[in-house]
């Protein structure tokens, strides 16, 4: 007759399977703050325009000024976005179909981001002017330096 072993000590298993669950989690944390998040600015992939370039050369300082600056027009923009997308709406549902009055909202919507846009090249331009010689020859090496990164995959 076969005897079953129970094992000495049931406890040892249930403590094992949590610390592997309590690893695996930690380990999963750490890998998706990573990717999400980057690494540090040497490991993170080139810009993807000139524009983003020119923001992420900018001294910290400056940078923090420009966000605020385009978080504040981006605000109002988003709010005025949110009528815009009525009044599309309306006009594709529209019978006879308006086709010139969803046009003029269209160029609208282009206009109020072309203003959008330039407002933030005009404040980055002002920063720029204001620098010394010597700032905007570190900004210009900071730029190339950061045009001249090899693309990362992710």
């Amino acid at each position: 007759m076969a005897e079953t072993k129970t094992p000495k000590w049931p406890w040892m298993r249930i403590l094992l399977v949590a610390s592997l669950a309590l690893n695996l989690l930690f380990v999963g944390l750490v890998v998706g703050a990573a990717l999400r998040f980057g690494g540090p600015e040497s490991m993170r992939p080139p810009p993807r325009s000139l524009g983003s370039a020119l923001y992420r050369a900018l001294p910290d300082d400056v940078r923090q000024e420009m966000r605020h600056h385009s978080r504040s027009g981006h605000d109002a923009r988003r709010k005025g976005g949110f009528r815009e997308v009525g009044t599309v709406v309306a006009a594709l549902r529209a019978t006879p179909f308006d086709a010139d009055g969803l046009k003029t909202v269209l160029d609208q919507q282009l206009e109020h981001r072309e203003a959008f846009h330039r407002s933030v090249q005009d404040k980055w331009f002002e920063r720029i002017k204001e620098m010394s010689d010597a700032e905007r020859a570190a900004y210009a090496d900071r730029l190339e330096e950061i045009s001249k990164r090899k693309k990362h995959k992710r």
